[in-house]
């Protein structure tokens, strides 16, 4: 994969990389000669509304002087029908490591010693999972599932994400069985944790730092899934910390200005380059 990666001049370049039946990893790169590099990643999408490839908060990470690089999830490719997988790839398949190997090598060809992954959501998530295989990475996530096996929806069908997601991204697992009657309380995930949990892939300690961005009023992620990751990493400040902020009540994504002020504490606790654009 790495070697087909060939950084443009200033300007914006389109990646992609063909997995087996159909599923693409496609990516975006906006190259303005910065040190930093800025990775985005998109959380669920309502597919009658969003086409993929999806490249998520373009328009906010434009208005800094940064590198930018933006990932769609292959896994979407499986099924119209399915909204949300987690970037974490199917069986055989490991999507985010391979997205960690673009990453590095377009950071290197960029000269940028810096690489910033961001997402809410879902897209937190798959930030904090392709962050901790990035060394001296920096993951800024906004309301994240930080193990898929805890998420549970906002709504009358709490387990609706995870059943489409065991259907049709890992059957193997659920062969033979009712999805409609499926226990979700057991622990299912158990043989892909480290595909499926970044509380067990950072329990390893690692050099990534994270700052976890939670709305105080999406009570399921501040009271369910910031507590089971701050556990992970103990009482290091140096490599977590959490900011807080309260905006509508329930699971939604950031604004454009508390998506922003998570950036710009991010860049004064690690001391990333953040410009404004001019």
């Amino acid at each position: 994969m790495g070697a087909a990666i060939v950084v443009p001049e200033p300007g914006a370049q389109r990646y992609r990389h063909a997995y087996p039946g159909g599923r693409m990893l496609d990516a975006l790169l906006v190259n303005r000669g910065s040190r930093t590099l800025m990775v985005s990643f998109h959380g669920a999408l309502n597919r009658k509304q969003f086409a993929i490839p999806r490249f998520e908060r373009l328009r906010s990470l434009l208005k800094y002087r940064v590198n930018s690089l933006y990932f769609s999830d292959p896994s979407l490719h499986i099924d119209p029908s399915l909204e949300l997988s987690w970037f974490t790839g199917w069986k055989g398949t490991d999507v985010p490591r391979d997205i960690a190997t673009w990453i590095m090598l377009m950071a290197e060809s960029l000269d940028s010693d810096r690489i910033v992954l961001t997402g809410s959501s879902g897209g937190g998530f798959a930030a904090l999972m392709v962050g901790a295989l990035i060394p001296d990475s920096v993951v800024i996530a906004y309301s994240p599932q930080v193990d898929i096996r805890l998420y549970e929806a906002d709504g009358q069908y709490p387990h609706a994400a995870k059943r489409s997601y065991l259907r049709h991204v890992w059957p193997e697992l659920v062969a033979g069985q009712d999805l409609e009657r499926f226990d979700f309380t057991k622990k299912w995930n158990e043989s892909i944790e480290e595909r499926t949990s970044a509380v067990a892939r950072y329990t390893t300690p690692r050099d990534t730092q994270v700052l976890f961005v939670s709305n105080t009023r999406d009570a399921h992620h501040h009271h369910v899934h910031l507590p089971a990751l701050r556990d992970a990493f103990g009482n290091d400040r140096d490599r977590f910390q959490v900011m807080t902020y309260t905006g509508p009540e329930g699971h939604r994504p950031p604004g454009p200005e508390e998506f922003e002020q998570g950036l710009v504490r991010a860049a004064r606790w690690t001391g990333f380059e953040l410009p404004k654009s001019l």
